[in-house]
């Protein structure tokens, strides 16, 4: 696959009303960004990744709430969760501001005390698994975050 020319991280994440965004695009974006950000993605509609897995319905609404941090430990004008595997990728746009004191406290970094986020939509899954990335609009460019979590679409 050819990478085009990258765009405004705004533009060329193109967001459907349902939260699905192009997957060419996204999968563009998430090659092209360098794995710089720091994360974590705590949870699925309240269900704990703890094993690193949650499994869904297909149709269900998705709510994910987790932190992020560009790579000099600043929060992301933006944060976008993408769910990709072979066939597709659905982006979900997060709303920042959260607030974080516990990633503040352990990156020794107050600038980070609301680098929550949560991002909700009700996309259209097919069954399977799908693996969770992070792209972040940061202080000095894109980056991605690999969450290393999974969602299970039954």
């Amino acid at each position: 696959m050819r990478l085009r020319a990258l765009l405004p991280f705004g533009v060329l994440v193109l967001l459907q009303a349902c939260g699905q965004g192009r997957s060419d695009d996204i999968r563009d974006k998430v090659l092209a960004a360098p794995e710089k950000g720091l994360c974590a993605l705590d949870s699925l509609n309240g269900k704990d990744f703890g094993g690193g897995a949650v499994d869904v319905r297909a149709g269900e609404a998705l709510t994910f709430v987790g932190w992020a941090a560009d790579s000099n430990k600043k929060p992301p004008s933006t944060v976008t969760v993408v769910l990709q595997n072979d066939k597709t990728g659905v982006a979900v746009e997060g709303k920042l501001g959260a607030a974080r004191a516990d990633v503040a406290q352990s990156l020794n970094a107050p600038e980070l005390a609301n680098s929550g986020f949560t991002a909700s939509a009700q996309p259209a899954l097919g069954g399977g698994s799908y693996s969770v990335v992070l792209l972040l609009k940061g202080s000095s460019r894109d980056e991605r975050c690999d969450t290393r979590r999974t969602v299970n679409v039954r």
